[in-house]
C-alpha cells in the first residue's frame, strides 16, 4: 500500500469519526448479507481527482445516532434517510476540507438514494466499517475508471480493505473537573433540501464558544462577547446574518433569517 492511499485513508477515518463524536465506533468486518443497510452516494469531483463516496448504515445505527427525538417509537424510514443524507454530506464535506488543507478543490453532488450503482471498469475502492452497539456503518470511496491513472488511489490497482485503526474514542475530561456537574450544551440541528450551503447546526455550549456547522461542511466558532466589545454587532457568514446584542449580563444572537433569538450570561460566578 503506497503512502498516498495510506494518507487518503487517514483523511476518511478522521471524518467518520469527528462527523460522530458523540459515539464510540469499533472497527469491525462488513456485517451478514441478512443486515438491511440503508445507502447512500455523493459524487465528488476536482483537477486532481474523480470519485464516488458511499456511506451504508444498519436502520439501527441510524436510530442511535440521529439527533432528532424518537418520542415514544422509532424513527420512520423518511427521517433515517433525512438523516442519513445529512451525515454524508457532513463527513464528506469534513473530508473535502482536509482535501482543501492540501489544495485539492473538489465539487460534491448532493446525496442520491436510488440506482444499482455498479463499478465501473477498473475502478479502485476503500472500504472500511464501524459497529456502534451491534449496529453498523460502512464508509468507502470508489475512484471509477483509473485506466491511466493508477496512482489514484492503489499502486496495484486492486480494491482494498483499510487496516483496522485504533478504536475511536471520547475525550476525557480532566481530572480536576470529572466531579462537576455536566453541563448540557445548547445544540440544535436543521435539516434542508437545498443545495446552497445551509445552515445544518448551532452548539452554544460557553459564553465565548458559539458554533455554526453548515452543510458545506464548514465550521466557524465566534465569541459574541468580544465581537461586542469591538464594537462590532453583527456579522455575515455562508450568506447567513446574524446580530448580537448585550443587556446586562445577558447576551443575545440572533438569526433574522429563522426568526431565531439565543441569550447567555457572561457573568463569571
Amino acid at each position: 500500500m503506497n503512502s498516498k492511499i495510506k494518507t487518503f485513508e487517514s483523511f476518511m477515518d478522521d471524518a467518520l469519526a469527528k462527523s460522530l463524536d458523540d459515539f464510540t465506533l469499533e472497527p469491525t468486518s462488513a456485517p451478514e448479507p441478512s443486515v438491511e443497510l440503508l445507502k447512500v452516494r455523493l459524487c465528488f469531483s476536482g483537477s486532481d481527482m474523480s470519485a464516488e463516496a458511499f456511506l451504508s448504515c444498519s436502520r439501527s445505527f441510524l436510530q442511535k445516532t440521529c439527533p432528532l427525538p424518537s418520542g415514544s417509537g422509532d424513527h420512520p424510514t423518511a427521517i433515517l434517510l433525512d438523516w442519513l443524507g445529512e451525515l454524508a454530506n457532513l463527513v464528506i464535506g469534513r473530508l473535502k476540507n482536509r482535501l482543501l488543507a492540501h489544495e485539492i478543490t473538489i465539487k460534491i453532488s448532493p446525496p442520491a438514494f436510488e440506482g444499482n450503482w455498479p463499478k465501473t471498469k477498473n475502478s479502485q475502492s476503500i472500504l472500511f466499517w464501524h459497529k456502534l452497539d451491534g449496529s453498523w456503518i460502512g464508509f468507502g470511496v470508489e475512484n471509477g475508471d483509473s485506466e491511466g491513472d493508477d496512482d489514484d488511489f492503489d499502486s496495484d490497482g486492486q480494491s482494498i480493505e483499510m487496516e483496522v485503526p485504533a478504536e475511536v474514542k471520547a475525550k476525557i475530561a480532566p481530572k480536576d473537573i470529572l466531579g462537576k456537574p455536566k453541563h448540557q450544551p445548547i445544540r440544535i440541528l436543521f435539516h434542508s433540501q437545498s443545495q446552497a450551503p445551509q445552515l445544518t447546526g448551532l452548539a452554544w455550549s460557553q459564553v465565548d464558544q458559539l458554533s455554526l456547522h453548515f452543510s458545506s461542511g464548514l465550521e466557524y466558532t465566534i465569541c459574541p462577547r468580544t465581537l461586542l466589545e469591538q464594537g462590532c454587532s453583527s456579522m455575515e457568514v455562508e450568506g447567513l446574518v446574524m446580530t448580537f446584542q448585550r443587556d446586562g449580563d445577558l447576551i443575545r444572537a440572533s438569526i433574522p433569517k429563522y426568526n431565531m433569538h439565543l441569550s447567555k450570561v457572561s457573568r463569571v460566578a
